[in-house]
């Protein structure tokens, strides 16, 4: 049986998911452009894209009861 999302919900889930792709994004060029190990763009990248992950993971289980593989 289909889950039944709101419009708003469904909304919160995608602005979720394209802050994730665009962290991962974020993450990959920083990653090809790091200086270092202790690069500070790949480490704020890196940040960005755990907290996306999991605001991500966390409101699709919240909405759907679904989750990610990212645990």
């Amino acid at each position: 049986m289909p889950v039944t999302t709101s419009p708003q919900d469904h909304a919160r889930l995608r602005a979720a998911l394209h802050e994730l792709t665009g962290a991962l994004e974020v993450h990959l060029d920083a990653a090809l452009r790091r200086s270092g190990a202790n690069d500070h763009t790949v480490q704020a990248a890196y940040s960005r894209l755990r907290e996306s992950a999991d605001r991500y993971d966390d409101l699709l289980f919240e909405i759907t009861g679904e989750v990610t593989p990212w645990e």
